[in-house]
């Protein structure tokens, strides 16, 4: 089917066309492996002067350590020189025409109803959706590719228009998407592989096709458990409906998680429940009491006036233990020696 003619189109195709020659010609050379080239020259340096001093053991040790070197340096160089090869050779499936990109484009237009452009922020963008998976409405996204970045690692972002993320984390908008970049997995060198050959139609079919697609494997967030909290306590995600709750510090947490005191029977988590150092019950810090002598933590059954039981018993002891000494150190009383008693008021007997 001919289509009309576009003047306003093609100068878009054509810039965008230039931006992929330039992508080509500008690919940055490997890097040389200055590190074992450097390591070399200093393994032969020292052999030289074991050499000249006559340490044959060193001599050995530094010959070796300079063959292993060398070896390395020259598989290096060998990859390097492949890859500048590579980069030199004459690919025809790279071979593009701008009339390409063109038909590219207007096929965008067909297919797209959101096939935009912005000349001056070197964009190229579609909107796919709503997207719905496995009954969670995630919206409609924004696929923008900037065409000034291509050859780069991540020359496209993909913008939720109405986000509907996890409920605390607002940077995943898609299952595969996080901070508006695309989980491709699969789908990476295909992508990657579209934008090289100025395939621009596949890249945006290829993209909507991921968004659509959910692969449980592979997300940030399952969508069974979009609309859930991520636990305090073991970090794992919870749906809504088997959140728990704690009464002390009013945070949500998963139902094993929860715990509950062995004195109010509140539901607590891990921040707010310890255990009793007498019996070892799992009480919430409110039930337990720090007992005054060994500033341990006791619930209320194993705690009394102050002290725990232990300490308690410790402390009887002790009184009775003084209370022993006192009357065992206490001078003798004999009546006997008491010539003298009162008998009864305003008088005095004397013994015989």
């Amino acid at each position: 089917m001919k289509h009309e003619f576009q003047p306003v189109l093609f100068r878009v195709a054509s810039k965008v066309f230039d931006a992929v020659q330039r992508s080509r010609t500008t690919a940055a050379p490997p890097e040389l492996p200055t590190y074992y080239w450097e390591r070399a020259v200093f393994y032969r340096q020292r052999m030289l002067l074991a050499q000249e001093r006559g340490w044959h053991f060193s001599v050995e040790e530094t010959r070796t350590d300079l063959i292993g070197t060398i070896t390395l340096l020259q598989r290096y160089v060998d990859e390097c020189a492949t890859k500048m090869r590579q980069l030199a050779e004459f690919d025809p499936e790279l071979t593009i025409k701008l009339r390409d990109v063109y038909d590219d484009f207007v096929a965008l237009q067909s297919d797209f109803d959101n096939f935009d452009w912005n000349i001056s922020e070197k964009t190229l963008s579609i909107v796919v959706g709503p997207i719905e998976l496995e009954d969670v409405l995630l919206g409609e996204f924004r696929v923008v590719l900037h065409w000034d970045q291509l050859g780069g690692s991540k020359p496209y972002e993909v913008l939720a228009l109405d986000p509907n993320s996890p409920n605390d984390q607002s940077d995943v908008t898609h299952p595969h998407v996080h901070a508006n970049q695309l989980c491709e997995g699969e789908g990476r060198a295909p992508i990657r592989r579209a934008l090289e050959q100025g395939r621009f139609h596949d890249f945006f079919q290829l993209v909507t096709q991921i968004l659509e697609t959910y692969n449980e494997s592979s997300a940030y967030v399952t969508l069974s458990n979009w609309s859930g909290k991520v636990c305090p306590d073991c970090g794992d995600r919870t749906s809504d409906s088997d959140l728990s709750y704690c009464e002390r510090c009013e945070s949500d947490i998963c139902g094993d998680c929860a715990m509950s005191c062995s004195q109010c029977h509140s539901s607590v988590c891990s921040e707010c429940r310890g255990r009793c150092h007498g019996c070892e019950s799992c009480t919430c810090n409110g039930c337990l009491t720090e007992c005054a002598d060994c500033s341990q933590l006791f619930c209320e059954e194993c705690y009394r006036d102050g002290y725990c039981e232990s300490c308690q018993k410790a402390r009887t002891e002790a009184e009775e233990a003084e209370a022993a000494d006192a009357a065992v150190s206490a001078p003798p009383t004999d009546d006997a020696d008491a010539a003298v008693h009162a008998d009864r008021v305003g008088q005095v007997a004397v013994l015989a």
